[in-house]
């Protein structure tokens, strides 16, 4: 399996000639009309969360059919390039299904939680890949593993040491190795340093990210990521990435997909079908530990809508109710910023959703449109944690009933995009102390007294 990277690029070289512009606009779309109404995918009004788990079983079977009659695409040779149902089915049934992270007192077990698990899904926190400023990110990150988190994700570097940074230059690679480095400090720094750290996310060629690998930077125990991109695509530089770290036996935790609702993917339904067919790729391809969704709407550039949040919880609920207990995990990006009642509902939502759909991990939450500068702390993962924990268990119909009584809370400022960006770090944290400032814990205690009065049971 560490030449898998080498047979997908051999087999880019031998793919079927298309551009781009034709399969993102052609033969993508109609395909994907075909299989919604040929396997009768439909979101219903009633419904935040799919409740029907025949028809997520037909969306795992149409996220299949997809992949073995698409393929996917390689942007470098643009050609399609085929799967077979043999390597697809085996790559699934290969899939770890538990996975230990971190070491000493910081290791957790993360485990592929079925629908209505009692069991809680980890909580990766922290800026999720977004833009962060040198000067904060030490004290950010610190913030994020200070709390009960099971790992911290890093952010984007903008620059080093005053230098602005440019992809595939020197300042790139020197970007990501501060980025380890400057995690690992912050891990160390809340007493914690068994954490696992995320990453690497500062640079955009893959020699860059995998300047990160070196002792005193990210582990090979660390978890590392592996992006692929919209929709059903993939790059050279995606591959010399899974060649490097398979050569270098690193963990491959994030196998990352991003089904856009709103792009060529088109509405909710027919972007879960893409979605559930990225993860069947990044299985072929990868050979990874999990896979990680990174849904979002183009209308809304949020997760926390009603169509995202529906959207995920199919891509999730088709591989829990069709049987597959591998390991998946959801990226959480709320409209709304810090210390803002909005971002709280919304993180409430989504947290409630994904958790009884059977994520396994929820990275996040990295909201302010997952776009502004500096705009995380530690306290949104605490919120995280706490809904999570309240959630689990909760079934698929109640849950679904208490996110009616949620949704409205917020889903017209979502639409609107009206949400309030929030606050930067230095406004919501103490920052000598690395402690959320009074006014944002408050916050929080008053939020839960509104959770609590529309149903949901958190402490």
């Amino acid at each position: 399996m560490r030449d898998r990277a080498a047979d997908f690029y051999v087999r880019s070289l031998n793919g079927q000639k298309l551009p781009e512009r034709d399969y993102d606009a052609k033969v993508l779309p109609a395909k994907l009309k075909g299989l919604v109404a040929k396997y009768e995918i439909r979101m219903q009004d009633d419904e935040v969360i799919p409740l029907d788990l025949d028809m997520a079983r037909r969306a795992f079977e149409a996220g299949r059919e997809l992949l073995l009659d698409v393929g996917c695409y390689c942007i470098d040779t643009e050609s399609t390039i085929a799967v077979s149902a043999d390597e697809v089915d085996a790559a699934l049934a290969a899939a770890p299904t538990s996975q230990t992270y971190g070491s000493g007192e910081s290791a957790v077990e993360c485990v592929g939680r079925g629908l209505e698990d009692s069991r809680r899904p980890l909580i990766k926190g922290g800026p999720n890949g977004r833009p962060i400023t040198e000067e904060n990110f030490i004290p950010i990150m610190t913030s994020v593993a200070k709390e009960d988190v099971d790992g911290p994700h890093t952010g984007t570097l903008q620059s080093v040491l005053g230098v602005p940074i440019r992809a595939h230059s020197p300042i790139e690679v020197l970007a990501c190795k501060k980025e380890a480095i400057w995690a690992r400090e912050a891990v160390a720094a809340a007493g914690k340093p068994g954490l696992s750290i995320l990453g690497i996310m500062s640079g955009a060629s893959s020699e860059a990210q995998d300047a990160g690998d070196f002792e005193g930077g990210l582990r090979r125990e660390d978890p590392h990521l592996l992006v692929f991109l919209n929709e059903l695509k993939f790059d050279y530089d995606l591959l010399k990435k899974l060649m490097h770290q398979k050569y270098m036996g690193c963990l491959i935790e994030a196998n990352i997909g991003g089904p856009l609702h709103g792009g060529y993917a088109g509405a909710p339904e027919t972007a879960a079908v893409v979605g559930i067919a990225e993860a069947l790729l990044g299985f072929t391809v990868c050979a990874s530990e999990d896979w990680s969704w990174y849904p979002q709407s183009l209308f809304t550039g949020a997760t926390t809508s009603r169509e995202s949040l529906w959207m995920t919880g199919m891509m999730l609920a088709a591989f829990r109710a069709s049987g597959h207990e591998a390991l998946f995990d959801i990226y959480m990006g709320p409209q709304a910023g810090p210390m803002t009642e909005m971002m709280c509902w919304e993180i409430a939502a989504e947290g409630i959703a994904n958790t009884v759909c059977g994520a396994s991990t929820i990275y996040g939450p990295c909201g302010a449109w997952m776009i502004k500068t500096d705009y995380y702390t530690g306290m949104e993962a605490r919120m995280l944690i706490d809904v999570s924990r309240a959630a689990a268990g909760m079934s698929l119909a109640d849950a679904n009933d208490l996110l009616k009584g949620i949704l409205p809370k917020y889903d017209d400022a979502i639409k609107a995009q009206s949400a309030p960006v929030g606050k930067p770090f230095r406004e919501c944290y103490d920052v000598d102390a690395i402690e959320p400032l009074d006014e944002y814990v408050q916050l929080w205690d008053d939020q839960k007294r509104e959770l609590r009065a529309v149903g949901f049971e958190i402490a």
